[in-house]
């Protein structure tokens, strides 16, 4: 299965702890008073960015923490006003959202969960979505101060296996799939929790591969302050 993103993790990784190591060594050469109480957005700026330049701006999350992170940024250096987001940052971010519906991509002309691929989202709210697609190929869930559950438990991949990108921003998403599939995870999990939790998966190790013919999933997880579960129902 073909992974065009698999190192965006890393990058994401890669970019903080340079950040952070800027900070550091400003704050060693006395070049900025206390940087972390002032340029701390800019962490916000660069997990925005990897969520929108690694999702084609598919992912609703990453242009609103960008957003935001400009926009605290701006306030630490005292280039506007510190009641941005009260005067006008919150109808921004309403835009922001409303563009995002109308303009965004569609991930897959199917219009039925039903068909190979979804997109699911719940946004201070709950949402659960069942596959039953017997050549099912992946899909996208984001919750956003929400919880999505999705059953996968009567779907069935295609040969090369499925693909989930999972997004959670202060809520939860959970994925209920079939004892006898082999579960993938790779979790960028920031303030929060990426758990793996499929029975395959705990019991295959380094000299074990499982049976190359059971279906597979690469599940994909971002969680900041929330969580992304993949377990049995």
């Amino acid at each position: 299965m073909r992974d065009d993103r698999s190192g965006s993790g890393r990058w994401t990784l890669g970019l903080v702890l340079i950040v952070l190591g800027v900070l550091f060594l400003l704050d060693s050469l006395n070049v900025l008073d206390d940087p972390f109480g002032r340029l701390w957005p800019v962490i916000l700026i660069a997990i925005g960015a990897w969520l929108s330049f690694s999702s084609g701006f598919r992912n609703l999350l990453g242009p609103i923490l960008l957003f935001l992170g400009v926009g605290f940024l701006l306030s630490q250096l005292d280039v506007i006003d510190d009641d941005w987001i009260g005067r006008w940052g919150w109808p921004v971010i309403l835009i922001l959202i409303g563009l995002w519906f109308v303009l965004r991509r569609p991930l897959s002309r199917r219009p039925s969960i039903r068909e190979d691929w979804f997109d699911v989202m719940a946004m201070i709210g709950g949402r659960r979505e069942t596959v039953t697609s017997r050549e099912w190929r992946g899909g996208e869930a984001t919750a956003f101060m929400g919880g999505v559950e999705i059953d996968l438990r009567d779907a069935l991949p295609v040969a090369d296996g499925a693909r989930v990108e999972a997004t959670a921003f202060m809520g939860g998403i959970e994925i209920y799939v079939p004892r006898t599939w082999v579960v993938t995870v790779k979790g960028v999990p920031i303030l929060g929790s990426v758990e793996d939790h499929t029975r395959v998966s705990r019991e295959t190790d380094e000299t074990q591969s499982p049976d190359p013919d059971l279906p597979r999933l690469q599940v994909r997880a971002t969680a900041i302050m929330g969580s992304v579960e993949i377990k049995h129902g």
